[in-house]
């Protein structure tokens, strides 16, 4: 992801492999697949880690120092629950 610090190389196996990615899923929509300005170059570990993560729950877990989750879209942050 941007920011992991992993400096790609070329060749498919390697861990720090570059892997072009989509930024929103496109979930069958043609045009935003095909949309070079949601493309972006990941290494391959995040990738096949962090990014299928966030895509399959449909936020980022992570969190910050505090412990409190960096997605805005992360269920703890949602208002119906009482936390803002």
């Amino acid at each position: 992801m941007p920011g992991c610090g992993v400096v790609v190389i070329a060749g498919r196996d390697a861990p720090n492999a570059g892997v072009v990615d989509h930024k929103r899923p496109h979930k069958g929509d043609w045009d935003l697949f095909r949309d070079i300005d949601n493309l972006w170059l990941v290494c391959k570990a995040c990738h096949d880690k962090r990014k299928q993560l966030i895509d399959v729950r449909g936020f980022d877990p992570a969190v910050d120092e505090d412990g409190w989750p960096v997605d805005a879209s992360h269920p703890a942050l949602a208002s119906d629950r009482g936390v803002v």
